[in-house]
């Protein structure tokens, strides 16, 4: 447990070896929703300053959001 009560364990980008993988997929990989998302939500729950990291989760949920909508929206037209 960390010194404020707080602990979020989680596994991400440093424990995956991008050297072997195309460079097209390096930043994906690099960025990926949760680290963002898990920095930004210990910040907010350690009464700490989130940063630029909030503005990049944030990117990532409007973003997701907006895809699976997308996605939703076509298989229920293909439906009716």
């Amino acid at each position: 447990m960390s010194q404020n009560g707080i602990h979020i364990a989680v596994i991400n980008s440093p424990f995956v070896f991008t050297k072997p993988m195309p460079p097209e997929v390096h930043f994906p990989v690099e960025h990926q929703p949760l680290n963002s998302t898990v920095e930004v939500t210990s910040a907010l729950l350690s009464h700490q300053p989130a940063g630029i990291e909030i503005w990049v989760a944030l990117a990532w949920c409007v973003g997701i959001t907006l895809l699976t909508c997308g996605v939703a929206m076509s298989v229920y037209r293909k439906r009716r």
